[in-house]
């Protein structure tokens, strides 16, 4: 499997960033502009695993935190 390559990751990661973002969209790995209109193109599952990796490596925290949130999921079930 390729890894995510680091200009891959930084456009990613600016979305990732944002405030503004909803993540629960996706993480765009890139756009078009389409009709005047900008159209997405979302990491897929094995290209967000990489990107999380990627990121867990960069902030070690990130991880407790979404683990954190997993559990939560899990005790709300």
């Amino acid at each position: 499997m390729l890894r995510m390559n680091k200009e891959q990751y930084e456009f990613s990661n600016v979305f990732w960033n944002d405030t503004e973002w909803n993540c629960d969209d996706g993480i765009p790995k890139y756009f078009e502009i389409v009709n005047e209109e900008m159209k997405f193109y979302y990491l897929d599952n094995n290209e967000l695993k990489d990107f999380m990796k990627t990121k867990s490596l960069e902030d070690p925290t990130i991880m407790q935190d979404i683990r954190y949130k997993k559990l939560l999921r899990i005790l709300k079930k």
